[in-house]
């Protein structure tokens, strides 16, 4: 069992949770019936980002995102209120795994085969260092107040860009989406006051393993008690 642990490890939380929810919002909760547009794209719908979130909309996706503060690549599935989350260090080195379904949050924990029940789904949302309650209100809030097609450098590769102006919760955000000659999103480059945090979209897809969203065959679903043993369903303590 781990901790609470901030996604960044003391980097920058708030461009993380803004630019993460922004276009793969998985701060909705996992049981939504659908996820939604943020307001203040509706302003921008005809363009190439807005077609992003709006295949996303569909509830049915994988994202392998590379977390540039992180130094570390996240693992995001999603299928019909379903929701699995892993983060690794660039050498593989396993940080973190969530499960979201039938309303609960688990901690999967491969090398004990144990499936840790945290709480309800917003107790996963902690345990990333999100707030399920801000990132839900950075969906239904925002005002746009400018956009424009431009050219971003990444890494000394060009890339045709979509740069978003806004306003959420009061604060300046800038949110650049850099796309390759095929058409799919490569970065994310989100900048909020002197702050600023990058993503690169390893791959997005419609594809799913929906074997990643079930709780893994011969794992034994605990919970923690006061005393801080795992316990399972009978009482027995495991995983020590």
């Amino acid at each position: 069992y781990r901790e609470p642990v901030s996604l960044l490890y003391g980097y920058i939380v708030i461009p993380w949770g803004a630019a993460l929810c922004l276009l793969l919002p998985c701060a909705v909760p996992a049981s939504a019936e659908s996820l939604q547009t943020p307001v203040w794209m509706q302003a921008w719908s005809d363009t190439r980002t807005a077609g992003v979130i709006g295949q996303l909309e569909e509830d049915c996706f994988t994202a392998t995102i590379r977390v540039g503060e992180m130094n570390g690549t996240v693992e995001l599935v999603r299928d019909n209120g379903k929701m699995y989350w892993k983060a690794e260090k660039l050498d593989g080195t396993e940080v973190l795994c969530l499960l979201v379904r039938d309303g609960s949050a688990y901690q999967l924990d491969h090398s004990r085969k144990l499936a840790i029940r945290l709480g309800d789904e917003s107790a996963a949302y902690s345990m990333i260092g999100l707030s399920e309650e801000a990132m839900e209100k950075s969906l239904a809030t925002g005002k746009a107040t400018g956009f424009a097609n431009a050219k971003k450098t990444v890494n000394g590769k060009t890339y045709d860009a979509e740069v978003f102006d806004m306003t959420l919760d009061g604060k300046a955000v800038e949110m650049t989406y850099c796309y390759d000659t095929n058409g799919a999103l490569r970065y994310l480059i989100t900048r909020i006051g002197g702050k600023q945090a990058s993503m690169e979209y390893r791959s997005v897809s419609d594809k799913v393993d929906e074997s990643l969203l079930e709780i893994p065959a011969g794992y034994t679903v605990c919970t923690k008690g006061e005393d801080g043993k795992l316990r399972d369903a009978a009482g027995n303590v495991v995983g020590e």
